[in-house]
């Protein structure tokens, strides 16, 4: 099957590139059932890489792509399973059919042109609008690193409990109430709002160091490259506001010697004023 038509049938689903477990079935030439029951009998094996879609998902799916292979699917009585690019990588280890390996590999490389087509749409200047400054640090809140990292946030901050030995309060740290509402009313008129109008539970934030270290846990392609993409955003901003703070400090000084100096004219032209006023007084 054509790379361009692979792509066509890998979705995005909360951040994440998946493929359906039907269109998977296709690719290696057998049941759909056969898959699912691969899958399951190995279920430890995937963790978050093989899930069922909800209903409120697959019927999303299926309004965004109504002319792809979806429309394919219309009388499909159960939820169809998904797979990752991680979870196929599994599902190739342990299938056993037919020229799985070369089947594998168009999969796998339609996976990685998806990625490095939302990594060149994601620009350093949509990055830059998704740093905060909270506590005097320059921060990225969960559900962005989740978006651009291509992982649920309820997800990424799972990692983050299980290995929160490695997460020092100078990598990572809950927002308080304050901070949170403080965060959406400086944002009230951007996609802020929209992204956490309805959440629950108080955001974990990230500082450039904590990224880094998501990212190694995480171990996978577009998490390292992304990481890369937001730390040297992180640098550029420093730099940036560096800079600025160092042309502000040349203009206050510049103002300050300007200051002086007018003092001293304005002295002088005060002595020599009351000296003038003298003569006149003895003529």
């Amino acid at each position: 099957m054509n790379k361009t038509i692979i792509e066509n049938i890998i979705y995005d689903i909360n951040g994440k590139y998946v493929m359906l477990d039907s269109d998977i079935a296709l690719l290696y030439g057998i049941e759909t059932k056969r898959i699912n029951e691969t899958a399951r009998r190995n279920i430890g094996k995937f963790e978050n890489n093989y899930y069922l879609l909800s209903k409120e998902e697959y019927t999303n799916l299926k309004s965004q792509f109504a002319t792809s292979s979806l429309s394919n699917y219309g009388g499909r009585r159960t939820l169809p399973y998904i797979f990752t690019e991680e979870g196929i990588k599994i599902l190739n280890s342990i299938i056993r059919v037919k020229n799985k390996e070369e089947v594998a590999k168009e999969i796998l490389k339609s996976f990685e042109n998806k990625t490095n087509s939302k990594l060149s749409v994601i620009t350093d200047k949509n990055i830059e609008k998704m740093i905060y400054e909270v506590r005097g640090k320059q921060v990225m809140l969960d559900v962005d690193v989740a978006y651009l990292f291509g992982y649920e946030t309820k997800n990424l901050n799972r990692q983050v409990q299980r290995n929160s030995n490695r997460f020092p309060i100078e990598y990572c740290f809950k927002l308080t109430k304050e901070e949170f509402q403080n965060l959406r009313c400086q944002n009230v008129t951007s996609s802020f709002e929209n992204k956490y109008g309805g959440r629950r539970s108080l955001p974990n934030v990230f500082t450039e160091y904590g990224i880094t270290m998501l990212a190694g846990i995480l171990k996978s392609e577009i998490a390292t490259q992304m990481s890369i993409k937001i730390v040297n955003t992180f640098i550029s901003m420093r730099k940036y506001l560096s800079n600025s703070l160092i042309e502000q400090s040349l203009i206050n000084n510049m103002v300050l010697r300007h200051e002086e100096s007018f003092k001293i004219v304005h002295n002088d032209i005060r002595l020599l004023q009351e000296s003038f006023d003298k003569l006149e007084e003895k003529r």
